[in-house]
């Protein structure tokens, strides 16, 4: 696939006007390759609202000649999202979302041939990507295994001082609420990370592992003391957030390993790949890598490589590189 050091700007439309959706419509305005166009939310309380220059609008644009890429921020779930990435294609746009279960649509096979079978007859691309799935547990491992003669496990850890996130992410990760209700919700997969199984498919696949089982556990994280960050105070005995640990197995052997941990006032936060194999590689990101800022930073530089990208269903594993771009 051939990219021009020139082209014309590239139009998007931002659907979902959340804390996301918001961050990257402001990412994709002070990109001079790409020109926002218009910016789509449901929500009553924030149609006709001002958003990175937009009105926000309660219907997606009409289709148009001009290559353009619709930014979806609405749903975690495929399966809901389904309806709204087959009506972009249908107006002739191309897809990047946040979902997470498109980051490796694979896993719900009937769905992912639906929309694999409408993109290719549009001949348009749809990519599911963010921080995490989409790179940090996936495509950052990946690329690191390049120097590898060979890989025999990947393990990957990224650890989070909730504080510092969106207040939906604390939600999220139950936050300041009971225990054994964040216990029940975590359970049942209403609140927690979505996207270790995505993650794992994806790297063992693209390794061209067949691992044979996936397993995640999840537990909630409580408070032992007082914390106190940002405005906001967790008491004694309160969820602080949550850990889950998922693995992709092949008999005894754990090929994928990955370890999600946020929690309120966590004292230090951090990103680690670690690549067992020849040579073995530990790479370490002290800090971590923001989760709300790279996730709108990664929608909108994966816009160009969609935009010319064939049409079908991809991943980060099988597109060119995404990168910072202008």
């Amino acid at each position: 696939m051939a990219f021009q050091l020139s082209h014309p700007p590239i139009e998007v439309v931002i659907v979902g006007a959340g804390p996301i959706g918001a961050g990257a419509a402001a990412a994709v305005a002070r990109r001079p390759g790409l020109t926002l166009v218009a910016v789509v939310d449901t929500d009553p309380q924030k149609v006709g609202t001002e958003l990175a220059g937009m009105t926000v609008r309660r219907e997606l644009p009409p289709p148009s000649d001009e290559a353009r890429v619709a930014v979806l921020t609405t749903s975690s779930s495929l399966a809901r999202l389904e309806p709204l990435v087959l009506e972009c294609l249908a107006r002739g746009m191309a897809v990047v979302s946040t979902c997470e279960e498109l980051a490796w649509p694979w896993s719900n096979p009937a769905v992912a041939r639906r929309i694999d079978d409408a993109a290719r007859n549009a001949g348009r691309g749809v990519l599911g990507t963010g921080v995490n799935p989409g790179f940090v547990m996936d495509a950052l491992p990946l690329s690191l295994t390049a120097p590898c003669l060979r890989v025999d496990a990947v393990r990957v850890e990224r650890v989070q001082d909730a504080s510092t996130r969106r207040r939906p992410f604390q939600d999220k990760i139950g936050v300041g609420q009971d225990p054994a209700a964040v216990g029940e919700a975590l359970a049942a997969r209403r609140i927690g990370h979505v996207g270790l199984a995505e993650s794992a498919a994806m790297v063992s696949a693209r390794l061209g592992v067949a691992t044979e089982a996936f397993v995640e556990e999840r537990r909630v994280v409580v408070a032992e003391h007082v914390v106190e960050r940002a405005g906001r105070r967790v008491e004694v005995g309160q969820a602080l957030g949550v850990e889950q640990i998922g693995r992709a197995t092949r008999g005894d052997h754990v090929v994928v390993e990955l370890l999600f941990r946020a929690t309120f006032g966590a004292e230090r936060s951090w990103d680690r790949v670690l690549i067992e194999g020849e040579p073995r590689l530990d790479v370490r990101i002290e800090g971590g890598i923001p989760g709300d800022v790279a996730t709108c930073a990664i929608v909108a530089n994966a816009v160009p490589v969609v935009a010319r990208a064939p049409g079908g269903l991809h991943t980060m594993a099988d597109l060119p590189l995404v990168v910072a771009s202008g």
